[in-house]
């Protein structure tokens, strides 16, 4: 705040306005919801005057997708925890792989992207699949040793 302050006063403006880029909705996942403290701090900051607008509804270029990709990428990394470079390189391609052949994606109705694309008329029944994909991911977490996989039943 202090370095919007001093830039204002160089440029002898009296009103600013700095656009503040939100996802705009709540993820069922989310630990925590920022948009309580976000929403404060906009009212308590009077000056420079700060905007919320929200991604994909109040600008059309955002990168809202991209960071939903990210953050997909960086739960697999958590997850596998690679150590090297070779490590690595060999996560972010089961990474790709899953992601993009194995992964039955809620936005494309139960289709992973693959199918997706190449077959734009195929429809699923969501329940099956979901009740498939989710058993073949247990059955893969406990050849891993995931102890919740391995205590749920």
């Amino acid at each position: 705040m202090f370095l919007l302050g001093q830039a204002k006063r160089k440029e002898g403006q009296t009103k600013w306005q700095i656009p503040f880029v939100s996802f705009g909705h709540k993820r069922k996942r989310q630990r925590r919801n920022h948009a309580t403290t976000i929403d404060d701090l906009l009212q308590k900051t009077p000056h420079p005057k700060i905007t919320k607008i929200i991604a994909q509804k109040d600008i059309q270029f955002s990168n809202s997708p991209v960071e939903a990709v990210n953050r997909t990428v960086k739960r697999y990394l958590r997850h596998c925890n690679p150590r090297t470079e070779t490590a690595l390189k060999k996560v972010l391609g089961f990474v790709a792989h899953d992601y993009n052949y194995q992964r039955p994606h809620i936005s494309l109705n139960g289709l992973v992207p693959i199918e997706a694309y190449t077959q734009p008329q195929k429809v699923l029944d969501f329940s099956r699949e979901k009740q498939r994909a989710k058993a073949l991911r247990i059955t893969e977490n406990q050849k891993n040793g995931c102890e919740t996989c391995n205590t749920s039943q």
